[in-house]
């Protein structure tokens, strides 16, 4: 059965089946390597955000290169080594992702004021 235009578009003219894009978290190290502690405070991170793991996409990365991703993020939340010339803790517009870069996860765990300073971003980055 042939498709006529018309139809095509009047069926899928709405933007009802474009599904929002996932944060995407990127880490410096791999996945595996993060302690038991650093996937809880990543957690507590995300749920303070109202998102959970089955919420975001991650990926690794040992230099951060927003090109090398597969779909450009709405999100997106680096945790790794400081950048040359990007600030850490505020959120940075690149190509329409709002990025916030922050500290590895086991320096967070140690420093309480770095921790601050994330959820202040993050909080900026997801306002509407």
């Amino acid at each position: 059965m042939a498709h006529h235009p018309i139809f095509t578009e009047t069926i899928f003219s709405e933007e009802l089946f474009l599904l929002p894009q996932k944060t995407v978290l990127i880490f410096d190290i791999e996945w595996n390597l993060l302690s038991d502690e650093e996937q809880g405070l990543l957690k507590k991170i995300l749920n303070a955000l109202n998102l959970n793991l089955d919420m975001v996409t991650v990926h690794y990365q040992p230099q951060l290169n927003l090109a090398e991703l597969p779909t450009q993020p709405n999100h997106c939340i680096y945790f790794g080594q400081s950048v040359a010339g990007l600030a850490a803790y505020e959120v940075l517009e690149i190509k329409g992702t709002r990025l916030v870069m922050s500290d590895r996860l086991t320096h967070l765990l140690t420093h309480d004021e770095s921790k601050k300073k994330l959820w202040q971003a993050l909080q900026k980055q997801f306002r509407k």
